[in-house]
């Protein structure tokens, strides 16, 4: 699936290259992807979540020389697998530049998905992809507001993901699709009939009846607005 019409000159030669690696890749290599949860700090409380996400980092998350101890580790696979920072919300963590450049330094292709709130910003974007970040994993639960805000139980995350979305493009960072860029899979049963909507093409210019979806858990999604705004801690 074509996720954006239009890449920088960047973004499509590290397409490019990257799917001339796939053609060659050797998947009897292990591991070929890592998804490390650097913290489960979120300002979110997606119904699918098995992070147990909470407002604050966890005082027992690694620190920073122990989570370069853990780089150091995976990099002595030796066949340069992919390390995706997750969490939570992995801009939560003050070191993430720093960690993500250690991660690069040792061979190791990063990739990040940031939660849709205040925290990935121009600056920020240019700052991971200086750091050493080849694509970002966003996710789009559904071509309608009101489907996607109800399942990440923040009113406005929607939008908030498409202003992300335009935003790394325009620093030249990589957006595609599953952990890359994903259209919500857990989602899929409620809004299957949407999923194929014409409007979804046009937000994020990829290739996809009318859908709507009920309005549960408000009081959470209430709650956790009051944090959409927050700053790391």
């Amino acid at each position: 699936m074509t996720i954006a019409p239009k890449l920088t000159e960047r973004a499509a030669a590290e397409r490019r290259y990257q799917n001339e690696r796939m053609v060659h890749a050797d998947f009897e290599m292990a591991p070929f992807t890592i998804a490390w949860e650097v913290t489960r700090a979120c300002a979110y409380a997606c119904v699918h979540c098995r992070a147990d996400a909470q407002h604050k980092r966890d005082p027992r998350e690694l620190s920073t020389v122990e989570a370069k101890a853990l780089i150091e580790r995976l990099a002595a696979f030796g066949n340069n697998p992919i390390l995706i920072f997750t969490g939570g919300d992995p801009m939560m963590r003050r070191d993430l530049f720093e960690l993500i450049a250690y991660a690069t330094e040792h061979g190791l292709r990063c990739s990040l998905t940031p939660t849709a709130t205040a925290l990935p910003t121009k600056e920020r974007l240019e700052k991971v992809r200086e750091a050493g970040i080849r694509r970002i994993a966003l996710s789009l639960d559904a071509p309608y507001p009101e489907v996607h805000d109800n399942f990440r139980q923040v009113p406005g995350s929607w939008q908030r993901t498409l202003d992300i979305l335009h935003r790394a493009q325009e620093v030249g960072l990589s957006v595609s699709n599953m952990r890359r860029f994903s259209i919500g899979y857990m989602i899929f049963h409620k809004a299957r009939h949407s999923i194929s909507s014409p409007r979804l093409r046009r937000c994020i210019g990829g290739s996809q009846s009318n859908g709507s979806a009920p309005n549960p858990l408000e009081s959470q999604s209430r709650s956790r607005a009051q944090v959409f705004n927050m700053q790391m801690d």
